[in-house]
């Protein structure tokens, strides 16, 4: 069985905005909104010298309690 770089950033914990924003339940362009005007904070992560940048399992448990009482 072959294995895709997707997967294998996955099962390392590293998620994209879009990913988060599933995770999170909350519509990707209000989520995107968010992250740019500041209210939530930005993906820090990269992999090697990358230009992406992705979530940690960890930022979005964080997320997932900031945004706990606010509506999506």
């Amino acid at each position: 069985m072959k294995i895709d770089a997707t997967t294998l950033r996955r099962r390392a914990g590293l998620f994209t905005q879009t990913e988060a924003a599933a995770a999170l339940n909350i519509d990707i362009w209000t989520f995107f909104g968010r992250v740019r005007v500041g209210a939530w904070p930005r993906p820090t992560i990269t992999i090697g010298r990358g230009r992406r940048h992705y979530y940690e399992r960890d930022q979005i448990d964080e997320l997932r309690r900031l945004i706990g009482g606010q509506a999506a």
